[in-house]
């Protein structure tokens, strides 16, 4: 029995993006994307800049974390999960939806849930709500934008096993 797996080619174009960028979002989750750690960058990039009142600070930070951090961060993973599945995989956009959603909700509550254990982090149900927020807006984005290339058939033979005896 010989099962088609998929070329590396496909591998590195397809499934390397959403498996690091989800690492990098479970990186992140740790100490390595605390406030002390991100408030430093931030405090840097912003020094490029004309002076910026210090009541502004602690919303800027806020609103950079939460927006960029989550949001976005989250937004990207499910456009990368999503573009992997129907786009390699050939399975029709509501599949495509449901597996790249349920990829993402996974990984939320795996951050949040390595947030409880740093003492430097606080893991919260919100930062799920939020993070969900933007894969459902990616979801929307790719369901209004989405057009697949070949509309007869997958790319990839990957979801039909061959036998060969």
């Amino acid at each position: 029995m010989n099962i088609a797996f998929p070329r590396s080619n496909d591998f590195l174009w397809y499934w390397l993006p959403p498996l690091a960028w989800g690492g990098t979002v479970l990186l992140m989750s740790g100490d390595l994307g605390s406030g002390q750690h991100t408030g430093v960058l931030l405090e840097w990039l912003l020094s490029w800049f004309p002076v910026i009142p210090s009541t502004w600070w602690e919303l800027i930070h806020l609103f950079v974390r939460k927006t960029i951090g989550h949001f976005g961060s989250y937004a990207f993973l499910y456009f990368l999960w999503f573009r992997a599945i129907r786009g390699q995989l050939g399975w029709t956009s509501g599949l495509a939806f449901l597996l790249a959603m349920a990829v993402c909700l996974s990984v939320a509550l795996l951050d949040e849930g390595h947030q409880f254990m740093h003492a430097s982090r606080i893991g919260s149900l919100q930062d799920v709500a939020l993070d969900m927020s933007g894969v459902l807006t990616a979801a929307l984005l790719a369901k209004i934008f989405w057009t697949p290339r070949n509309k007869r058939q997958p790319k990839n033979e990957l979801s039909k096993p061959t036998l060969r005896g």
